[in-house]
């Protein structure tokens, strides 16, 4: 009901076919995220900068062409760790982004092990971790991750053709 007025959107777990059922498919709980960060501040009563950030990455990606139901999926592995958005065009996966709010010591692990192993599963090389402000390349089990800051992002994602 929420999605019919365009309040939200639901984001759908990527899957192979090694790893799901069509009825687990069915089963899987999408992500959900407005389509206003202010909704979403208002509806939390709180102020969880991560979920804003990765709420705001996706609706540029949506505003960059993307459709959720197309392009945008999520990855979660048994474990329950997860990529936040796999980017396909052409049904070729294309861009891995995990998104945090700042890449620390104490982070490091939960946010670039999943990059990787998606990564290899899905056989994508270009990965990227958006924070608020931090950039660096980040060399890890012999792949390359872009740490790259929203603003920036950003500004790559609106000149990208589809």
């Amino acid at each position: 009901m929420l999605e019919d007025v365009q309040l939200t959107f639901f984001l759908r777990k990527i899957t192979t076919l090694t790893d799901v059922s069509l009825r687990k498919l069915e089963l899987t709980i999408p992500k959900v995220y407005l389509v206003d960060n202010g909704l979403y501040r208002y509806t939390v009563g709180r102020r969880d900068y991560e979920k804003l950030l990765e709420n705001a990455v996706f609706l540029e990606l949506v505003k960059g062409g993307y459709d959720p139901n197309i392009h945008i999926f999520y990855w979660r592995n048994r474990r329950g760790s997860e990529v936040d958005f796999i980017v396909a065009e052409n049904y070729q996966v294309k861009h891995l982004i995990q998104v945090t709010y700042e890449l620390t010591s104490d982070n490091f692990k939960r946010e670039v092990k999943p990059l990787i192993e998606a990564s290899k599963l899905l056989s994508c090389k270009d990965l990227k971790i958006v924070t608020w402000n931090q950039e660096e390349e980040v060399e890890y089990n012999g792949r390359r991750i872009h740490v790259i800051p929203f603003w920036k992002w950003v500004l790559r994602i609106a000149k990208v053709e589809k």
